[in-house]
C-alpha cells in the first residue's frame, strides 16, 4: 500500500515537473519567438531606413563625402542626424560639397572661405524635392571680421556683424549668359603648385600660385554649334561629328575674334583663360596625372580610344570642378605667350605676356599618341595663326 502511494506521488511529481518544464519551454519559446519578431521588425526598420537613404540619396556603396580642395583642410567629423548630415572641419580654405541622390543629377557646390579656423555645417535633406536643398555653415574665422555663413549648396553669402560684404560669385554654380552661350562654372579662389619638377624643362620650376578671386571657366570646350551661333560659319574638319563636338581648325586669333563678338552680344567680359587659371581649373585641388584622374581613358579622348576623330564634349568623366575634356579631345588655346621655363612667371594667376611669337595650348587632343602630352602639367605651343584639326579653345569669364 505504501509502495503504491509512493509510486503515485512520484508519478504526480514527475508529471508536474514535466508540465512545468514544458511550460517553461513554451514560455521561453514564446519569448524567443517574440524576440525574433522584434529583431525581425527592428531589422526591417533598419533595412527600410537604410533603403530610404540609399534610394533617396543614391548612396548604395558610397557614403556622402566632403572633398576638401585644400590639402591642409581636415574633415574632423561627418555624421547623420535625422534627415541631415553634420560636418565639422578645421584649417579650411575651401571645400567641395558633393552629394548624390536617385531622382536628380548629382548636386555639387563649392563653399570657399578665407582663413577659417573651424567650420560647422548642417546639410538638410528635402524629402519633397528628394534632394539636399540647403547647407547652413557657420565659421569661426582667423580674422573675426570675416565671419561667414553659407546657405544652399550653390550659394554663398558673406555676413558679419562687424563687416558685412557680399560675395557676387556663387562658387560652384553653372550658368549661361544666353541660350547659345557656353555653359560656365564658377571656380573658387585658391592656391596650388603649378608645373612639375619631374616633367619637361618648360614645366619647371614648380611654383606656388595664388588666385585671389573666383572666376568662371567653360564646363566644356567651345562647340561647333556655339561657334556657328556667334560666327555664322563652321571651320571644323570634323563637321560630321555634330554641333556638340568641339570646334577645331581655329587659330588663337580666331578664338579672340569669337570672344570679341560674344562680348558684344552678351555685354560680358569673356576671354581666354590664363595658363595658370587653366592648370588650376584642371587640377581642381588635386595632383592627379591628368585633369580629373590618373586613368587617361576615363577622362580623355586620345589616340588610343578616339578613332582618329573628335567626340561630343562631356563624354568623359569630369574633374572635381565638374569640368569635362580638360585632358584630350582638342588642345586648348590660352592667353599666354610661350616661355621655355617658369622662371619669372607671374604667381597671381595672370597671363604671362611676351613677344607673342608662340602661344600656349594645354590639355592634349584626340591625336596624341603619347599619354604624357595630356598630363595636367604638359605645355604645348604653336604660332598664333596656326589652324589644325587638333586645336580648339575653352572660355574664361570675369565675374562681377
Amino acid at each position: 500500500m505504501a509502495k503504491a502511494s509512493f509510486r503515485k506521488i512520484s508519478i504526480y511529481i514527475l508529471g508536474t515537473l514535466l508540465v512545468l518544464l514544458v511550460g517553461v519551454w513554451a514560455v521561453q519559446k514564446y519569448k524567443y519567438m517574440n524576440e525574433e519578431q522584434d529583431y525581425a521588425r527592428d531589422a526591417k526598420l533598419v533595412r527600410e531606413f537604410m533603403q530610404k537613404w540609399d534610394d533617396e540619396r543614391k548612396l548604395a556603396g558610397r557614403t556622402p563625402r566632403i572633398a576638401l580642395s585644400n590639402g591642409v583642410a581636415r574633415l574632423q567629423e561627418l555624421k547623420r542626424v535625422g534627415n541631415s548630415l553634420e560636418l565639422k572641419t578645421s584649417c579650411i580654405s575651401s571645400a567641395k560639397i558633393h552629394l548624390s541622390n536617385a531622382m536628380s543629377a548629382e548636386i555639387e557646390g563649392f563653399l570657399a572661405f578665407m582663413g577659417s579656423d573651424e567650420a560647422q555645417a548642417t546639410i538638410a535633406f528635402d524629402k519633397a524635392r528628394n534632394h539636399y536643398e540647403a547647407i547652413t555653415m557657420k565659421l569661426t574665422a582667423c580674422n573675426p571680421m570675416l565671419q561667414r555663413e553659407a546657405e544652399s549648396a550653390l550659394s554663398v553669402r558673406e555676413n558679419s556683424a562687424k563687416a558685412a560684404t557680399s560675395v557676387s560669385a556663387v562658387v560652384g554654380k553653372t550658368f549661361k549668359d544666353c541660350p547659345d552661350c557656353p555653359e560656365m562654372v564658377v571656380i573658387p579662389a585658391g592656391s596650388f603648385e603649378m608645373g612639375s619638377n619631374n616633367g619637361g624643362s618648360d614645366e619647371k620650376p614648380a611654383h606656388h600660385v595664388t588666385i585671389a578671386k573666383p572666376f568662371a571657366i567653360g564646363k566644356t570646350e567651345v562647340t561647333q554649334g556655339q561657334w556657328k551661333a556667334i560666327m555664322g560659319n563652321n571651320p571644323s574638319n570634323f563637321t560630321s561629328c555634330g554641333d556638340t563636338c568641339p570646334v577645331e581648325q581655329v587659330s588663337w586669333g580666331d578664338a579672340k575674334e569669337f570672344i570679341q563678338k560674344l562680348n558684344a552680344k552678351t555685354g560680358k567680359q569673356y576671354r581666354l583663360p590664363s595658363e595658370t587659371e587653366w592648370e588650376y581649373a584642371c587640377r581642381a585641388g588635386g595632383q592627379q596625372t591628368y585633369c580629373g584622374g590618373d586613368n587617361l581613358d576615363s577622362v580623355a579622348w586620345h589616340d588610343g580610344n578616339s578613332g582618329n576623330s573628335t567626340h561630343p564634349v562631356a563624354g568623359k568623366q569630369a574633374n572635381a570642378f565638374n569640368l569635362h575634356d580638360m585632358s584630350g579631345n582638342v588642345w586648348e588655346w590660352v592667353e599666354d605667350s610661350y616661355h621655355d621655363s617658369y622662371n619669372g612667371a607671374p604667381n597671381d594667376g595672370s597671363a604671362w605676356g611676351g613677344d607673342g611669337a608662340k602661344r600656349v595650348l594645354r590639355g592634349g587632343s584626340w591625336y596624341n599618341k603619347v599619354p604624357q602630352d595630356s598630363r595636367a602639367a604638359y605645355r604645348g605651343r604653336l604660332e598664333p595663326a596656326n589652324r589644325n584639326s587638333i586645336s580648339g579653345f575653352r572660355l574664361a569669364r570675369m565675374l562681377p
